[in-house]
Formats: structure tokens, C-alpha cells, sequence
């Protein structure tokens, strides 16, 4: 399998996700209390492959290096982790679209690149361990 389409395919999803982002939050801008100088937002998606082939995952946001937000994507729940965050909340979970976006890039693209690229990669943990018995 050659693992540079599977990481190809992701960068392409998740770089849609961050231009939408921009969109969302650029109205936002004047009412966060700027520090000197550039503003900047993080942002990760995590997946976890649960028991049973089950696929969980959760985003985070943040302000100049601090985390500020959690999103749930499997409840929609969205939880406020530093004095920032409120204010992400309130833009992103008022945003019905940015929301389901969130949901289906976890719930799809996050399955499909677990079974792309950690698949292949324990199965040939496997063999490897095979032939070293």
C-alpha cells in the first residue's frame, strides 16, 4: 500500500476544515482581547479506535498556545477549558454547518484513516513478530 495517498487525502480534508474555520472565526477577531501582535489559533482532531471496530473522536481549540476548547463529536458536546474558549463556543456551536463539518470529517475521514494507516502498520507489526518467534 503505498501511505502517502491515505496522508494526501487527509491533508486535503483537513485543509478544508481549516479554511471554514477562518471563515467562521474571522467575525470573531475584534471581540477576543488581543495580545501584541498576531493572533493565532490551534486546532487538532483526535481519533481513537475503540473496541469492536468502533471510531470516537474529539476536537480542540485554542488561542496563542492555549487550549480553550473541547468538542465532542460523537454527543456534540462542547466544553469550555480556559476563559477564551467561551467565546469560541459560542461562535462554533451557534454554527449548525461548522458543526456538522466537524462531525462528519471525524465520524468518516477519521475511520478511513485509521484503517489506512494504522491498519497496514499492525499488521505488518504482526507478521514481523510472527517470523521472529
Amino acid at each position: 500500500m503505498n501511505a502517502t495517498q491515505p496522508w494526501s487525502e487527509q491533508r486535503d480534508a483537513l485543509q478544508y476544515v481549516v479554511e471554514e474555520l477562518k471563515k467562521t472565526l474571522l467575525d470573531i477577531r475584534a471581540e477576543i482581547p488581543a495580545t501584541s501582535g498576531a493572533l493565532s489559533l490551534q486546532g487538532s482532531m483526535m481519533c481513537e479506535q475503540e473496541s469492536k471496530g468502533l471510531t470516537a473522536a474529539s476536537c480542540e481549540f485554542g488561542l496563542d498556545g492555549q487550549i480553550s476548547l473541547r468538542f465532542d463529536t460523537k454527543n456534540r458536546h462542547w466544553t469550555v477549558l480556559h476563559g477564551e474558549g467561551i467565546l469560541l463556543k459560542q461562535t462554533l456551536a451557534s454554527d449548525r454547518a461548522m458543526s456538522d463539518l466537524l462531525v462528519r470529517t471525524s465520524a468518516g475521514d477519521c475511520r478511513k484513516w485509521l484503517q489506512q494507516v494504522l491498519c497496514p502498520l499492525s499488521t505488518q507489526g504482526n507478521s514481523t513478530e510472527e517470523m521472529n518467534l
